[in-house]
């Protein structure tokens, strides 16, 4: 896949109709909830992994907004 592809589905995210807030808190919930309930060590791990892999897929995804964000300014800034 191209990145610029990745990258902007990454960023639509963030949108407000994405629905991406409402299943970042579900699954975030129900894998704390899983391992709140005393996993094996091999399950606990995946499940660590799963919420690292949720929270960097936000992270990037907040970071690409704020990049495009400031581009989108100095662009304005540089056309007055």
């Amino acid at each position: 896949m191209k990145d610029d592809i990745i990258q902007e589905w990454l960023m639509s995210l963030s949108s407000e109709q994405s629905g991406y807030k409402g299943y970042y808190t579900i699954r975030k919930k129900t894998i704390l909830d899983v391992m709140g309930i005393g996993v094996e060590q091999k399950e606990y791990w995946m499940n660590l992994g799963r919420l690292a892999e949720l929270k960097q897929m936000n992270s990037l995804s907040i970071d690409l907004l704020k990049k495009q964000q400031k581009q989108t300014a100095r662009k304005r800034d540089n056309q007055k």
